[in-house]
Formats: C-alpha cells, sequence, structure tokens
C-alpha cells in the first residue's frame, strides 16, 4: 500500500515499510508512473495550470502502460485563503 500526504510543507509518501519520500512538485502512483512522472516533468515548465500538468501525466500513462486506462476524472481544490 502507498499513502499521499499533500500538504503546505510538502508532498509526501509513505510505503508499506513507512519509507517516507518527499516530492516537491508532483506525485504519480500504479503501474503507468514513471511515464506520468516524466510527462509531468517534461511539461511543468511550460504549462501554467496544475491541472493540465496533471492531464499529461495521465495522458501519457493511458498512452504507454497497457494496464491504465481512461476514462479520467478531475478534481480540483482550492485552498482557503487562494484563488
Amino acid at each position: 500500500w502507498n499513502c499521499v500526504i499533500a500538504s503546505p510543507a510538502g508532498i509526501f509518501e509513505v510505503d508499506s515499510y513507512r519509507t517516507v519520500i518527499e516530492y516537491d512538485r508532483f506525485w504519480a502512483d500504479g503501474s503507468g508512473l514513471r511515464f506520468a512522472l516524466g510527462a509531468m516533468h517534461s511539461t511543468y515548465d511550460t504549462l501554467t495550470s496544475p491541472l493540465d500538468i496533471a492531464k499529461a501525466g495521465l495522458q501519457a500513462a493511458c498512452d504507454f502502460d497497457e494496464a491504465s486506462g481512461a476514462p479520467m476524472k478531475f478534481h480540483t481544490v482550492t485552498l482557503k485563503g487562494k484563488k
């Protein structure tokens, strides 16, 4: 199992061995995670919307990993005090 904690202090993954890994920009999980991380890395400096970066990651996972597939659902959250 994996757990992700996203907070103002950062993004942290906790795995089944209680290892904690810190991510500084984005996170992915599942069989297509390497494709998703690569796509998000390559678009991070050119896309301005976090939603668009996430969509690029998921689309790459679906395109290159046979165990990943559509449909995809996206939900955005506005942080209190942010617009």
